[in-house]
């Protein structure tokens, strides 16, 4: 008799029966899309009537475009009511249902797998109910809604799928017999690697940040961010499987995203702003070359970004960028090649701002440029310099031959 208790199925939840709850945007955030809407429909129809009156426009077209912007964003502000009003989740004992303004879903509570979190760090989350039926649609909504208590119990009551990736994840690092002979050992070689990987993601930042800031001396900045996703790469290669390039939501594997990534993002930046090229063929191919291997070599080391298509095409474009920066600055740095000196006229000067400010020449045609092309200088030789000034564009030929150039002051005769 007490086998057959013992082997008896668990009984089910009992169901808690509650009346029909309807859920709508919560008071703060209802103050918040109703002041947007407001503000954002009165300033559009202030610029209708603004530019529709020929105001700071010197043609019908120019009023017309004007105009136009204006009326799209009278229609967002529309759409911004219409989301106050009109969104909704409805809740009862057996299903769930949104209502939002351009989508609508429901499930069953017999239908749903499990409940997701999905973090937005520029709005609410979002709550991701995944039905059973994998060709069936996700139920999606945000979590700015006046959910009660009742509501989360329901939403609580189902399985977290995030919890369950995790601790999966987490069983595959116990498991993995390339990281260490036993369980202690693994759990060692884990809190490790994280260390490692908090050291690389810190030593990149600052890379990072001094790359942008005060990048000197400039050789050994280019040398460092040239190595480090390199050195990533080699640390996931040798790690059996421990680190990610680009690890999921809720994996506790070591990630080494950011020394992958943010290195080449400033390499191109300090290569843009810095070297002036004279031809983009040479630097196009130097740069499609080095992110293709880039790309692929990380793809070999971290085996689970093979099962994701989206990352690795992410990895792929993000690979070409510091491709474009490693090669021309390397191109530059390790340029031996002669100096060919032209001479050309300042056509006019333009200060650009933003959260950079650029100082910008217009030259004249010299040498092998046949039009008028522009160059960044330092503020002090700008302010010293007006248009019909003469300089002088500096031409190499580049150590991966792609032809670069400086503009310096011309030799007083």
């Amino acid at each position: 008799m007490d086998n057959a208790k013992t082997d008896s199925p668990k009984p089910a939840q009992a169901r808690v029966d509650f009346p029909l709850q309807v859920y709508r945007p919560s008071g703060g955030w209802r103050a918040f899309l109703l002041i947007v809407s407001l503000l954002l429909g009165g300033f559009s129809v202030a610029g209708v009537w603004y530019f529709g009156t020929m105001h700071e426009v010197h043609s019908v077209r120019g009023a017309v475009l004007f105009v136009g912007i204006c009326i799209a964003f009278l229609l967002l502000s529309s759409l911004l009511v219409a989301v106050l009003f009109l969104s909704r989740v409805i809740l009862s004992p057996d299903s769930i249902e949104s209502r939002e303004l351009f989508s609508r879903g429901k499930l069953s509570r017999d239908e749903i797998l499990g409940r997701r979190l999905q973090e937005n760090p520029r709005g609410p989350a979002s709550l991701v109910l995944v039905p059973r039926d994998s060709s069936a649609k996700r139920l999606k909504f945000a979590t700015f809604y006046n959910f009660d208590e009742t509501f989360w119990g329901w939403v609580e009551s189902l399985p977290d799928l995030d919890e369950k990736d995790k601790r999966a994840t987490q069983q595959e690092i116990f498991e993995n017999a390339e990281i260490g002979a036993t369980r202690e050992d693994r759990l060692s070689a884990a809190k490790e690697a994280k260390r490692v990987a908090t050291f690389l993601t810190v030593v990149a930042c600052a890379t990072g940040a001094w790359g942008w800031f005060y990048p000197q001396p400039y050789w050994l900045l280019v040398v460092l961010l040239v190595l480090l996703p390199w050195i990533a790469v080699a640390i996931t290669m040798h790690s059996g499987g421990l680190f990610r390039i680009d690890s999921k939501k809720n994996d506790p594997h070591p990630t080494v995203a950011v020394p992958f990534l943010l290195p080449g993002c400033v390499l191109a930046l300090r290569a843009i702003n810095d070297v002036n090229l004279l031809g983009w063929r040479a630097a196009t191919y130097a740069s499609f070359f080095v992110g293709f291997v880039l790309a692929a070599t990380a793809i070999i080391a971290d085996r689970s970004l093979r099962t994701q298509k989206g990352a690795m095409v992410g990895i792929l474009l993000l690979s070409i960028f510091y491709g474009y920066g490693a090669s021309v600055e390397t191109n530059t740095i390790l340029d031996r090649s002669a100096t060919t000196v032209f001479s050309a006229q300042v056509v006019r000067k333009e200060v650009v701002s933003g959260k950079r400010t650029s100082y910008n020449l217009y030259l004249s045609p010299w040498g092998p440029e046949r039009e008028q092309n522009e160059v960044s200088v330092s503020q002090r030789w700008y302010e010293s310099l007006q248009p019909g000034d003469a300089v002088c564009p500096a031409l190499r030929e580049g150590a991966l031959h792609i032809r670069w150039y400086t503009v310096r002051p011309c030799p007083k005769l």
